[in-house]
């Protein structure tokens, strides 16, 4: 058994280079750690506790925010979570939204919302399913119809039979 690396004509671009360490050092390291961004397979952000954000927030990956946000978050098909430690001016719309921290502004889920027990929402909630556990806090409107409900015609409806006398 031999602790040197088996030489071949393809590995001549592994040859040492001019202030570089000698392939017996490299191959001796551990391998490299994958950066933040690659270890994120779930494709998530985060925005910690000292993070103020002023307009509108847009973005394509589920977020959760533990800071404050004053106006707007936009995160059509993916999930936002309101940290506990998040204080939000806002009005919310994401894909399914959980409030573990206070939310003072209109939600509206295309899947669901989630009011934790320490969770606290003054404003609107306009989802096809809320969840308020026990000991959120709520003051506001419930709206639980689907936006295709809120869209159906006439003739989808049923019509009653005028009745002569």
């Amino acid at each position: 058994m031999s602790w040197m690396r088996p030489t071949s004509e393809n590995q001549k671009a592994d040859a040492p280079r001019v202030g570089s360490e000698p392939n017996y050092n490299r191959d001796m390291k551990s391998p490299p750690v994958a950066s933040r961004q690659e270890r994120s397979s779930s494709g998530s952000a985060r925005l910690g506790q000292s993070i103020r954000i002023e307009g509108t927030l847009t973005g394509n990956e589920d977020l959760t925010l533990n800071g404050s946000v004053k106006g707007q978050v936009n995160l059509k098909g993916h999930s936002l979570t309101v940290g506990p430690d998040g204080k939000i001016e806002a009005n919310l719309s994401a894909k399914s939204v959980i409030v573990e921290g206070q939310v003072n502004g209109n939600i509206t889920a295309a899947d669901k919302i989630q009011l934790t027990p320490s969770g606290t929402v003054t404003g609107d909630l306009q989802a096809p399913r809320i969840a308020l556990e026990d000991g959120a806090k709520f003051s506001g409107r419930m709206d639980m119809g689907s936006e295709k409900a809120a869209g159906t015609t006439k003739a989808a409806q049923p019509e009653h039979a005028a009745v002569k006398s």
